[in-house]
């Protein structure tokens, strides 16, 4: 099965990598590059649709939310293309409810990755950085579980895509 080793937010400083190997080292390589492609989405303040900085969140995201997309997932969430495409990418900042920054939690679509949950890599972060879980096994039950109840829209809670 394909697994992305990388990826380019637009004006991103990162190149797509596609490896045909899904190993241990490839999806660490891959949650890596994903936190350092987020704080260039950050950057150019690339937030979802009608969702803004600091908006209420539910668990078990977080008390408020703020959630980035790449130019792909924003093209398919305003033009209603009804699934996201492959490289689409969306953040979420999870904020505790003093505005304490909590988690970073990222969903990334690579095509043929995961067919049973949507071609979803799924990524859990510390504030810092550090990886908490990803992949399909570290996060089959906390993120597949819930987006999967969204799995006619894509498993996108973010924006309505048809």
């Amino acid at each position: 099965m394909p697994c992305a080793a990388g990826f380019a937010a637009e004006g991103s400083r990162f190149q797509p990598k596609t490896e045909r190997r899904t190993n241990k080292k490839n999806i660490r390589v891959l949650a890596a590059t994903l936190f350092l492609a987020y704080g260039d989405m950050k950057k150019m303040e690339s937030h979802a649709p009608a969702k803004g900085k600091l908006y209420k969140g539910t668990e078990p995201h977080g008390a408020l939310l703020t959630t980035y997309v790449n130019n792909p997932a924003l093209a398919a969430i305003k033009g209603k293309k009804g699934t996201m495409p492959a490289g689409a990418i969306v953040v979420k900042e999870n904020y505790m409810p003093d505005k304490k920054l909590a988690a970073i939690t990222v969903m990334y679509k690579v095509a043929g990755y995961n067919p049973e949950g949507g071609d979803w890599f799924w990524a859990k972060y510390t504030p810092d950085g550090k990886v908490e879980a990803e992949g399909k096994s570290g996060m089959a039950d906390m993120c597949i579980g819930c987006h999967g109840k969204a799995k006619g829209n894509d498993f996108l809670y973010t924006g309505e895509l048809k």
